[in-house]
This record gives structure tokens, C-alpha cells and sequence, in this order.
């Protein structure tokens, strides 16, 4: 008969080789991960937007940390062909 404690011994067993099979595809090119963490301003800005809904005199603030920043510097002209971007590193 098995036991619950083979049963916990044979799953660790599994987890710990499909581990270290995933880390082998992975120096062998096979496999890319990507880790991305939230940003604590997504976590703030979730917070107020919780804010907003309790104290709407809040709600000015929440608008402006969610504005467009890319439309800030935007005036419509052409760039400026003098003034190079650095070339975004492949991923």
C-alpha cells in the first residue's frame, strides 16, 4: 500500500527533475524565460484608484500619475535628424 508520505516523497522527486530539466533546455537554448516583476507604481496606482472610489476629491491626482507621458514632449515636428536614439539591444 502507499503511503501519503511516499506520495509526497515521489512528488517532490518530479518537481525537483522537471526543474532541473527546465534549467537544462534553458542553457542549451531550447527555452527562454523571462521574469518580469510588477512595478511598485502599478501597485500604486491600483491603491488609488481604490482611493478614488472612497474620497473622490483624489481623483486630480490619480488623472495626472495616468497621463500620457509620451504625448508631453510630442510638439508635431519632424525629429530633428542631427540627434540619434541609441539602437535598442535585441531581447
Amino acid at each position: 500500500m502507499i503511503t501519503s508520505f511516499q506520495i509526497l516523497v515521489f512528488g517532490i522527486l518530479v518537481l525537483y527533475a522537471a526543474h532541473r530539466l527546465s534549467r537544462w533546455m534553458h542553457r542549451r537554448g531550447w527555452i527562454r524565460r523571462r521574469m518580469r516583476r510588477g512595478t511598485s507604481s502599478a501597485l500604486g496606482n491600483a491603491m488609488l484608484g481604490v482611493q478614488v472610489i472612497l474620497e473622490p476629491q483624489n481623483r486630480e491626482v490619480l488623472e495626472m500619475r495616468l497621463e500620457d507621458p509620451s504625448e508631453a514632449g510630442e510638439s508635431g515636428d519632424p525629429p530633428d535628424p542631427a540627434v540619434r536614439r541609441p539602437p535598442i539591444p535585441p531581447e
